[in-house]
Parts: C-alpha cells; structure tokens; sequence
C-alpha cells in the first residue's frame, strides 16, 4: 500500500496556496503517495481533478462563523486523520498549520503562506507561534527569500525549524489553460494581444490599485494600451468610483473574477504588479512562465525572487508612483523592451518548476519518515 499523507488547506478558491496545494499535491502523487486532500470549508473554485475518495471536507463555508467553529474543524480533522491515518500532513497555509497540530499526525510540514507577523493580531500571532513550536512540527516553509530572513531570528524554532522553499509553476498545464477562449469586450471592439496590460489580484488595499490607476492616468502608456483589472474585493466599488474621477471609464475594464485568467494573461503586453506587500506573489510567477513581462513594485517580499530588473521586466521602487509612470512611459517610447523581457521572461523561473520544488516537498517527506 503507498504511502498515505493529507494536503490541508483552507478551501479551493482561486488563491496562491490553494493553486499550490493541488500542484504539490499532483507532484507527490506522480511520485507514489497516496495524496488524501482536506479542505477546511467548502469553496471549490479551481478546476481539480482530486477524487471524491480523496477529497474530505471539514464544514460549509459560514462567513458569520465564531471560535466554536475552530473546535468543530478540529473534531472533524482528528476524525478524517484516524480514517486516513496518515504518515504525514502538508499544510498549505498559516491557519492550517496551526490546525494541523491538533490532528493527532506526529509528521507536520507547515507553511506561512503570507507574513504572519505584519498584522497587529496577536491570535494570529500566537497561531504563528504555536505551529512552529509544536514538537511535531518538522517543517514550517515560506515562499520568499525576504521574508525568510525576516523573521528566522525571532525564536529558536524559527532557526531551527523555518525554511525556505518558493511557490512552484506547472509549466505545461499552466499553458494549456491559457489556450482556452477568454475573450473581453469593450465598447471599442475586442481587445487582442498586444493592447492592454493586465493587473490580476484581490481588490484589497494591500494591492495598492490607486497607485497603479493614478500612474496610468499620468502616463502614456494608455495612448496605445488599455488596462485590464482582473478579480474581486472589497474595493471594488471605491475602484470603480475612482477610474470615474480620473476619467478613465473607457481605459480601464474590471473583468471581476475569472475563473481561468491564464487567456487573458498570455495575451497581455505585460503585467503589472503594484503591491505594498506580498509573501510570493503567484501571479508574477505565472507572467513570466507564460512569456510576459513583469512590472512589479519592490516590496519586501517575493517580486524581487522573479524579477531581473531589465531582464524579464523592470522593479520600481515600493509605492512610488513617479518611479513607475517613468517605467510606463518608458515602454511606450520603446516598445521593443517588452519583445526584449518577454524573450527572457520563461526561461528566467524554470527553478520554479512544479517538478522541481515537488521533489522537494518528495524528499522533506520522505526524510521525515526515515
């Protein structure tokens, strides 16, 4: 019989560690596990493949839901973990690794999906804390050199158990996505490749849209290209409203969410990341391995992982609007830029393979049995 382990992770919805939960666990299957997938709540929007005999659902998704419903995800984990009976749990973000303590596995490889201790949340602090802590806790993972560093100091289990091990790209699969038809139209007509650029992530202040609104205003970028907004947020409405006070109604198009963006991202000129802070930034990832330039704010953590500044893209310094009209403008001076970087963009992240950081999580596992 192969060997059983669980992939835990908070649901299937179009996030980062999600996407990273089915790509790992994809890897680890081709290598002879037997892959059991436990999501927290019941939100199945990345199109999947998993088996409806190796996918355990903990509860429905509740908005409204109180701290009794932490201790009903941890009765219903210990019950899915004794059926299992894994030899070890990959835990794809924060909380799940924090839930993972409680799940009677003595062989856990947790993850910080995103800088645990940026937020003011002591809970969420103390989750932090306690996962790394946790005597069977062999492994915790960050996806950035930045934010490895950033917080290897803080305890002597961060030294000794913190590594740093990137998010990962599928290279065919993520190209056979992109050949579907994704198509957007405007009052102008359809747009086609090589007349927008495309901006892709939640619309929360952590992304920092304004900035990257007023600096399209300010350029003359928008001469020949118009920009495509692609997702959902809390912001929306406020976004919406300024595109309308800088009278860029028939420049900018939210497309909301989209469940494959991957047609509309290869199609684009370039993408453009403008984001006050990130742990990865997945999305930058799947740019460049489909060819497209990036460019990206320098924020502490993940850009400067993928982008070689005037070698698939250009970095601009965080939250800088002058910096970054001064990009824009000069990409549409020299158009030839984007050819040169797109040339280069694919090639530059092969080290993010999912082959290549799966034999990673293959070994971790492995090592952790012997």
């Amino acid at each position: 019989m192969n060997t059983r382990i669980i992939i835990l992770v908070g649901s299937f919805k179009t996030g980062g560690a999600e996407r990273m939960a089915l790509r790992i666990g994809k890897q680890l299957s081709q290598r002879g596990l037997d892959v059991h997938y436990v999501i927290q709540n019941n939100i199945q929007e990345l199109p999947h493949n998993v088996p409806p005999n190796r996918l355990h659902i903990l509860t429905e998704y509740d908005p409204n839901r109180s701290r009794l419903h932490y201790f009903q995800k941890i009765m219903l984990l210990r019950k899915v973990t004794k059926k299992v009976k894994p030899k070890a749990i990959v835990a794809f973000t924060r909380f799940s690794s924090f839930l993972a303590t409680f799940s009677g596995v003595d062989n856990i490889i947790g993850t910080y999906d995103y800088p645990p201790y940026i937020v003011k949340s002591k809970m969420k602090h103390f989750e932090s804390d306690w996962a790394i802590s946790w005597p069977w806790t062999r492994k915790i993972l960050v996806p950035s050199k930045g934010l490895y560093r950033s917080i290897r100091g803080r305890s002597k289990f961060h030294k000794s158990k913190l590594g740093y091990l990137p998010n990962c790209i599928d290279f065919e699969d993520i190209k056979e996505s992109a050949q579907q038809s994704n198509k957007i139209t405007t009052a102008g007509g359809e747009t086609q490749q090589g007349q927008y650029i495309i901006a892709i992530g939640r619309l929360c202040l952590a992304k920092n849209f304004p900035l990257l609104l007023e600096a399209f205003k300010e350029s003359k970028i928008r001469q020949s290209h118009k920009l495509l907004i692609v997702g959902h947020g809390v912001l929306e409405k406020q976004l919406e409203e300024l595109v309308h006070e800088l009278r860029l109604t028939n420049y900018v198009i939210f497309t909301g969410k989209v469940a494959n963006p991957f047609p509309l991202l290869s199609r684009a000129s370039f993408l453009v990341n403008t984001s006050i802070e990130e742990s990865f930034c997945l999305v930058i990832l799947e740019a460049l391995a489909l060819g497209v330039p990036v460019v990206a704010t320098d924020c502490d953590f993940g850009p400067a992982d993928m982008v070689v500044d005037n070698v698939n893209g250009r970095l601009v310094p965080n939250r800088n609007k002058k910096e970054l009209i001064s990009v824009l403008d000069e990409i549409e001076a020299n158009p030839s830029l984007l050819s040169k970087w797109a040339s280069k963009a694919s090639d530059s992240v092969r080290s993010f393979s999912s082959q290549e950081v799966g034999e990673q999580y293959f070994r971790l596992i492995q090592q952790d049995m012997e």
